[in-house]
């Protein structure tokens, strides 16, 4: 006797197709349903939202040659902001890295901070690269842009370069250094419920400025006391 024989067995719709060993074929009903029913959407990959600020206004930083001590100020970027170019989200800069651009899922608002934004990524590379450079709160944050208009000031005796008018070309996610301002960073966001605006105006993601501040300090300092324990 075959082992099929005295068994039932059932398709995805719950009808029989095999009793006693004999197949019974899929009863009409069912035929019907399959082709009325569409087809399976594909699951979407794992999904994370990185968001921070680019750029802040009013802090001094050196450019990325280290030679000329800058300053963004506030409106620089509106430019960028509304001549219809796609902005580009990078990672260390490199062109063959990019993350996505403001034609998908960059989202990019100049606040009185300073240049917010906020970009949804799937899972891979380089996606990876960038949130585990946010992860371990050693991402800093910094942008390519081209000077429409500046102002050289001199103060206590250094030339402070203020940039007026710039024309953004992208944001990149790097480690802290030349060419980023230090208050620059780029974190994980958890919770999506809220649009970049309101997550802005309510300060939800400048707030977040002091909690990276604390933990890269407290790096820095175990960092110095692993090398003071080496020594």
């Amino acid at each position: 006797m075959s082992d099929d024989e005295g068994e039932m067995h059932y398709l995805g719709g719950g009808f029989i197709t095999m009793w006693d060993g004999k197949s019974r074929g899929r009863p009409q009903y069912a035929m019907d349903e399959m082709k009325r029913r569409p087809p399976a959407e594909p699951r979407p990959g794992l999904r994370i939202t990185l968001g921070g600020y680019a750029s802040v206004f009013n802090k001094v930083h050196l450019d990325h040659e280290g030679k000329q001590i800058e300053v963004f100020s506030p409106g620089c970027f509106a430019r960028g902001l509304h001549d219809g170019r796609a902005i580009r989200f990078l990672v260390r800069h490199h062109e063959i890295k990019c993350l996505a651009t403001t034609a998908d899922s960059l989202e990019l608002l100049a606040d009185d901070v300073g240049l917010a934004f906020r970009c949804a990524l799937s899972a891979g590379d380089p996606a990876d690269e960038a949130i585990a450079l946010a992860r371990t709160n050693a991402a800093g944050m910094s942008v390519g842009y081209r000077v429409v208009q500046d102002e050289v000031r001199t103060i206590d005796g250094h030339k402070v370069r203020f940039l007026r008018d710039v024309s953004l070309d992208e944001i990149t996610i790097c480690p802290p250094g030349k060419g980023c301002v230090r208050e620059a960073y780029c974190v994980v966001i958890n919770d999506n419920s809220r649009t970049l605006r309101q997550m802005c105006e309510s300060k939800t993601l400048a707030d977040e400025w002091s909690s990276v501040a604390f933990r890269r300090a407290l790096g820095s300092f175990a960092d110095q006391l692993t090398g003071l324990a080496t020594k």
